[in-house]
């Protein structure tokens, strides 16, 4: 793609990685490099960088004094976090018994068929459950069409017949192999070798893109349904999906809680739930702007009232939620700042992207951390710079521990660190210089037992 340049957060202008890159030695470079990256002290853009030396420039795109100062505001949020923590737990305890009693019937269901899933339950059980009760309160899911893409979806696999689809591939491949010549049975006998190695779903995606690139009608039965099966899967947008499953939930809620004292209830739940991702730096820009158009909801005096008439018997709560609000305008600005950081990195990137075309080199690589990516896309579509967005498809939830540790100023621990640095140098070393063998003698200079 003619890519040389890659421009990074957390950082601000080159970063000369020709120093590491330099050493003559690349297998004890590189395994070193990969004990960094374990350990967190190589982001994998540098990582990149330094093992393979002259393929791309890396840049910094913010401005280095917003980037500290949004750095401080991340100290001063986080190192309240236990106290913030435990804070959230004695509220969060009382609500459960506040809604016990308060809460109709059907929504005590949908709490708990919601708790099941987000603790890892069936997606296919849980949108059946959530678009019955839809049905069943008038509530119309045309907005919602990653729902309705997903349950499709549902309806279609029981339809699979996989021994069919295996015994039809089988039969086009051989009817393919005999209608086809040239680039065309390269790229066919190419495809077929990986049928292996490739996972089902890639598998069949690129062989139904080269039989419709080639006109190739595909008229069994079972292929044709496996194909709207894999096409719908295509446009499945699983973020969009979780923000849908969000919605759906929060507007069933609506219609089960329907006194003043349930609604009342629900509101302070969702704050309770926004303070917790508040304080934890997980909100969405849009979960940021429902706070600013309810900043009402989040004040001592709306909690208060709320616990002074529906939890009176429960001691500290006043206290408690107080305490928690306490620290809401320092959680607040750190997340104005990242907006502003929006714009730093976005000033960054173009001032890259304009000097790449000067000199008639290829497009710029933005890496940055997923709560930018709104920001970032909404500044280029006002600028009118084309754009893509790629994301890394992950089964599980990533583990952020290292990350949050270096941004909490921990430091590895540097035995482990030594060790692990050592044991890489060894293993290099040995590899690239052996020990001469003598006669009767093993590798470790060990005397064999008949010499």
């Amino acid at each position: 793609y003619g890519i040389d340049t890659v421009a990074l957060e957390g950082a601000e202008g080159l970063l000369d990685t020709t120093s590491y890159s330099a050493v003559s030695n690349r297998d004890i470079r590189d395994k070193v490099a990969t004990v960094f990256l374990q350990h967190g002290l190589f982001s994998g853009q540098e990582f990149f960088a330094l093992t393979q030396p002259r393929m791309v420039t890396l840049w910094g795109a913010e401005d280095e004094a917003l980037y500290f100062t949004h750095l401080d505001a991340y100290h001063a949020l986080t190192d309240q976090r236990a106290e913030l923590d435990e804070t959230l737990h004695t509220l969060n305890q009382a609500m459960q018994h506040v809604t016990s009693h308060l809460a109709s019937a059907p929504f005590l269901t949908l709490e708990q068929r919601t708790s099941a899933f987000e603790e890892g339950g069936s997606l296919a059980e849980y949108l059946r459950f959530l678009t019955g009760e839809a049905k069943r309160h008038g509530l119309v899911l045309d907005p919602y069409p990653n729902i309705h893409r997903a349950t499709r979806l549902m309806e279609l696999e029981p339809q699979l017949e996989h021994g069919k689809i295996r015994q039809a591939t089988q039969a086009l491949l051989a009817r393919l192999r005999q209608e086809w010549t040239g680039e065309s049975l390269r790229r066919l006998e190419d495809l077929a070798s990986t049928v292996q190695t490739l996972p089902a779903t890639a598998f069949y995606r690129r062989l139904f893109e080269l039989t419709g690139s080639q006109g190739v009608a595909l008229d069994e039965p079972s292929l044709t349904r496996y194909q709207r099966y894999l096409s719908l899967a295509a446009s499945l947008d699983h973020p969009a999906l979780a923000r849908e499953l969000t919605q759906i939930t929060q507007t069933l809620q609506e219609r089960m809680m329907t006194t003043e004292s349930q609604r009342y209830c629900l509101r302070i739940r969702r704050a309770l739930r926004m303070l917790d991702g508040l304080y934890h730096v997980t909100l969405s820009p849009a979960e940021i702007a429902y706070l600013d158009r309810n900043r009402s909801d989040f004040t001592p005096e709306f909690f208060g009232r709320f616990f002074t008439e529906h939890a009176g018997s429960l001691p500290g709560l006043q206290q408690a939620s107080s305490k928690l609000l306490s620290r809401l305008d320092t959680a607040v600005e750190f997340y104005r700042l990242a907006a502003k950081r929006d714009a730093a990195l976005t000033e960054g990137a173009l001032k890259l992207l304009h000097d790449q075309d000067a000199h008639g080199r290829g497009p710029v690589v933005l890496v940055a951390g997923g709560f930018h990516t709104e920001g970032l896309v909404a500044a280029f579509k006002e600028r009118g710079v084309a754009y893509a967005v790629i994301s890394p498809a992950l089964d599980d939830a990533a583990d952020d521990s290292l990350y949050r540790a270096r941004m909490g100023r921990e430091t590895p621990d540097l035995a482990s660190l030594w060790g692990d640095v050592q044991g890489m140098l060894v293993d290099a070393w040995r590899s690239n210089y052996p020990l001469p063998v003598e006669p009767g003698t093993s590798q470790r200079g060990v005397r064999s037992a008949d010499g």
